[in-house]
């Protein structure tokens, strides 16, 4: 069986209904161990296991045996054999004490070990750092484990703009991609693997090293223009010489790296999730204000949606926080803030700060604090579906209305504009099923809720295309998988 065979039978599974998933269900009562039939029953409850009781026992019933009968299979190490703690306490702890068994009995066994690695990362990465300890005792020349032992790692470090790094963690991820990198074998490895080592050196207080290694992966880049990685390797080797300036306090240069940061041609990562603000902030912070608006201009450029939608984002935060500092000072810490008279808050500031705010301020106050407190209670009753709606998606009716021309009493021959189908988007904000989608919520990481709209007769061609695209989206994708 071909290496993405697995892959492409669980997403051939997501187009089942439901009288071909009870025709392989049946064929699996007499042939238990057809792993095509129960592939693709793996895909075919992955998403709707979210929202249906039933389709969430059939998955773990099929994880269960996967991991029972097969751990060393490729699609026991896939998110679609995945069983989550936060969704499933009780299935979590019987798939654990699985997977401990199959560790335990199956010591050196390489593709055991590693699909153990896949389910204990996210829930229990201490585990998933012992196996991997464990595959580089067993294989000590492959750099596939230092790789993934660095990316454990780097999650621990954290960090991020106006967030602490744990600079004890950095220091490990970067050890183990050195380590990684003495064993790669060819320049385009080489390429990839600097673009994860020059930022994660300046994180672990190693200026040398950051910039020995940005300056190695720019060098990289001029041999490797058309590599879609291109992109990424020229941002973050700027990234990290400018991070390093700025420690030294030579402002002027950090400046300068942070302006060729921008001059990049994108890539897969950088469109999808925008630039590195570490440096912007940093310079933000010393109040080196146009250059960090000329940065973000240059990357407007490039990264349109992501950047404005980023700064859009940050606006609106920050007015929706002081909103609700100023409106709700009188709140307590543990004092329940749903059912809050938001009229009444913003008349008692008024009161206790006379002069302070103009009447229209206030106002504006008012209605940023009923659309927070709205979003709030919208996440307490679905957290799973919860997303936070854009600014514009959010004026009030009052808002809406203002401004639009009254019907004319003696009857307009032009129609009304019809209201907005429900079907545009749920009241959280989150995408919907439509008479010709089907949204799908995939709990990617621990507070990580992904989400994906497709069309309901979405095909397999367009499937693997979809699949293959969403790989290029990972920071540490080499493009050697194929769907």
């Amino acid at each position: 069986m071909a290496e993405d065979d697995p892959h492409r039978l669980a997403l051939e599974g997501l187009e089942l209904d439901a009288a071909e998933a009870a025709r392989l269900e049946s064929l699996l009562e007499s042939n238990p161990r057809d792993l095509d039939a129960r592939t693709k029953l793996l895909g075919y409850y992955s998403q709707r296991s979210y929202a249906d009781a039933s389709a969430r026992r059939r998955k773990t019933a099929h994880c269960l045996w996967m991991i029972r009968h097969r751990p060393e299979a490729e699609i026991a190490g896939t998110p679609f054999c995945q069983i989550q703690r936060f969704i499933d306490a009780a299935a979590y702890r019987k798939a654990k004490a699985l997977w401990d068994k199959q560790v335990e009995r199956h010591r050196n066994d390489t593709a055991v070990l590693a699909n153990a690695v896949d389910f204990h990362t996210i829930d229990e990465s201490r585990t998933a750092i012992a196996l991997l300890k464990r595959l580089q005792r067993l294989e000590p020349r492959n750099p596939e484990w230092h790789d993934r032992l660095g990316h454990l790692y780097h999650l621990q470090s954290g960090g991020g703009p106006g967030r602490k790094r744990n600079k004890a963690a950095a220091l490990r991820a970067l050890e183990q991609w050195e380590m990684g990198f003495a064993l790669l074998q060819t320049d385009s490895d080489r390429f990839h693997m600097l673009t994860q080592m020059a930022p994660i050196a300046v994180d672990a207080g190693r200026p040398r090293k950051a910039v020995r290694y940005a300056k190695k992966l720019l060098r990289h880049a001029t041999k490797f223009r058309a590599n879609w990685n291109h992109g990424n390797a020229v941002h973050y080797a700027y990234s990290a010489l400018g991070r390093v300036a700025l420690s030294a306090k030579r402002i002027g240069e950090a400046k300068r790296h942070l302006i060729a940061s921008a001059k990049t041609k994108g890539s897969p990562q950088l469109n999808s999730f925008g630039p590195n603000q570490d440096l912007a902030a940093e310079l933000l912070a010393r109040g080196e204000t146009k250059t960090v608006i000329r940065y973000l201009e240059r990357c407007r450029k490039v990264l349109l949606r992501k950047t404005v939608l980023l700064c859009r984002l940050l606006n609106t935060a920050a007015g929706l926080r002081a909103a609700a500092s100023k409106l709700l000072e009188d709140l307590g810490e543990g004092d329940e803030v749903r059912g809050v008279d938001v009229h009444a808050a913003a008349i008692k500031y008024h009161n206790k700060h006379p002069g302070e705010l103009r009447p229209e301020s206030l106002d504006v106050y008012r209605k940023r604090l009923s659309r927070l407190l709205k979003q709030f209670e919208s996440y307490v009753e679905n957290p799973i579906t919860f997303r936070p709606r854009a600014r514009g998606a959010a004026k009030s009716t009052e808002e809406k209305t203002k401004g639009r021309k009254e019907p004319s009493r003696h009857g307009d021959k032009k129609e009304a504009t019809p209201p907005v189908s429900p079907e545009a988007g749920s009241a959280s904000g989150a995408p919907s099923a439509t008479a010709t989608t089907l949204a799908y919520p995939f709990p990617l990481r621990e507070n990580v809720l992904a989400q994906i709209v497709v069309p309901r007769n979405l095909n397999t061609d367009e499937a693997r295309r979809l699949c293959a695209f969403i790989m290029t989206l990972a920071g540490d994708y080499k493009p050697k998988e194929t769907f």
